[in-house]
């Protein structure tokens, strides 16, 4: 299904964007109104509940948004999305500062979705614009409008606009699945058999990187997320694993590629870390060291690599230029840390860190100043941190819960508000989080 976005964001100072804080753990959740959706059109007011319901549970996954009992609404359900028209001091008084009106309309052989984002306490409109699809799937409109309220409410963009790659495992078989970021229209894109496992995101979140044992041994291949053949990228001797897509474009050694891979190749005897190009030659060695280098990640610039390392005679995580110059260790603390995820926002390294209880719990280390701060505690095993393409929610596998089963969790960037996004039957883990979609 094709969707075409018109929409208008209105932007500037608003009392909305300084209240809600937006900086680590100041962030607090802020009272919105989802107001039933408008229409003359019986089945489109139906069709419009169920999308405000998406709308209600992704904002809810932020942690930043509280939306308001519908109960306790005291405005008048018809009273329009023209803003002359709405009893502001109705919606005050039940405490909303935010508010978000839906109207639904047939537009020839097309339904059309206006959405106005509203500013309770000066009624001011935040953001507003209209969205299409051409044939059902409404519900589906819910990410843009979700990220629509909090680029009205914080002046940044929500994580909507992305997808989850993850891994499920079913008997013997693990296989990659893709889905929204809440866990919504999951599906499979490995074949349904066999060990594929270890996604990763090429550019512009158009294909899925993965490891697969489909050839008895760990090489590296590709697959279109809209489907199509998946083609080997690297099936060198050893291991071809912890793929990771340069965010951006790379220069290195005076040579600017569009897009680099960071792989851990085993070639020549010790898991070592490789710059390959998307057709899976290699551009550049960046390691070279008796101790094990594994789990790369691209600082959002595209100049530097963390990854895990033993050389100083445990796992720790170290950063270094792409061409592997200027290395330093950012980690002291612990004698196990692995899986380094560098935030967009280039401020923090997510990590996995074992505690004296041998327990696996999420870390973050600042890049500048080498602060660490714990995310999870004493909730199972926490571990492959991921973080959403605006920097400010966390994916995780975790054994917290019934059962200690493996499932994809997200969390705000401070720890909290941790929420389930994979109740399906089987494990889930290793998620993925993708750049921005077009």
């Amino acid at each position: 299904m094709r969707l075409t976005l018109f929409a208008t964001l209105l932007f500037g100072p608003t009392a909305l964007a300084a209240d809600i804080e937006v900086s680590g753990a100041k962030v607090q959740s802020y009272p919105v109104a989802l107001a039933k959706p408008i229409s003359s059109d019986p089945a489109l007011r139906s069709r419009g509940g169920d999308v405000l319901k998406r709308v209600d549970a992704l904002l809810g996954l932020t942690g930043m948004i509280k939306t308001l009992d519908p109960a306790s609404f005291l405005a008048r359900s018809d009273e329009g999305m023209d803003p002359k028209q709405i009893d502001f001091e109705a919606w005050r008084n039940i405490g909303a500062k935010g508010l978000l009106k839906l109207g639904l309309r047939r537009q020839q052989n097309r339904t059309m979705l206006d959405y106005l984002v509203l500013d309770v306490t000066s009624g001011r409109p935040l953001a507003n614009g209209s969205l299409q699809a051409r044939s059902g799937g409404l519900e589906n409109l819910a990410g843009q409008i979700a990220d629509a309220v909090i680029l009205g409410l914080t002046g940044e963009p929500g994580p909507f606009r992305s997808q989850l790659a993850f891994v499920r495992q079913s008997g013997r078989n693990k296989t990659v699945w893709i889905s929204d970021p809440d866990g919504a229209r999951a599906r499979l894109i490995t074949p349904a058999k066999g060990l594929h496992i270890l996604p990763a995101w090429g550019p512009g979140g158009q294909s899925v990187y993965f490891t697969s044992y489909a050839s008895r041994k760990p090489h590296l291949y590709r697959m279109p997320i809209r489907g199509g053949r998946w083609t080997a990228v690297s099936r060198r001797q050893g291991i071809n694993t912890g793929a990771k897509v340069s965010p951006v474009a790379v220069t290195i050694d005076g040579k600017t590629y569009p897009y680099l891979i960071a792989l851990t190749l085993s070639k020549d005897g010790n898991a070592e870390i490789y710059l390959l190009d998307l057709k899976g030659d290699i551009v550049k060695r960046v390691t070279q060291h008796w101790g094990i280098d594994s789990s790369p990640t691209w600082s959002p610039d595209g100049k530097q690599l963390a990854f895990v390392s033993e050389r100083g005679g445990t796992p720790q995580i170290y950063v270094s230029k792409v061409d592997g110059s200027d290395l330093r260790r950012v980690t002291w603390k612990g004698n196990y840390n692995q899986t380094p995820a560098w935030s967009p926002r280039g401020d923090l390294i997510a990590f996995v860190g074992r505690d004296e209880r041998n327990a696996f719990d999420i870390f973050t280390v600042a890049t500048d100043s080498g602060e660490v701060k714990r995310l999870t505690q004493a909730e199972g095993n926490n571990e492959e941190p991921t973080w959403a393409p605006n920097g400010r929610l966390i994916a995780f596998t975790s054994t917290r819960g019934k059962g200690k089963t493996q499932r994809v969790w997200v969390m705000r960037e401070d720890g909290r508000h941790a929420t389930l996004v994979s109740g399906v039957a089987g494990r889930a883990f290793t998620p993925r989080w993708s750049p921005f979609l077009p």
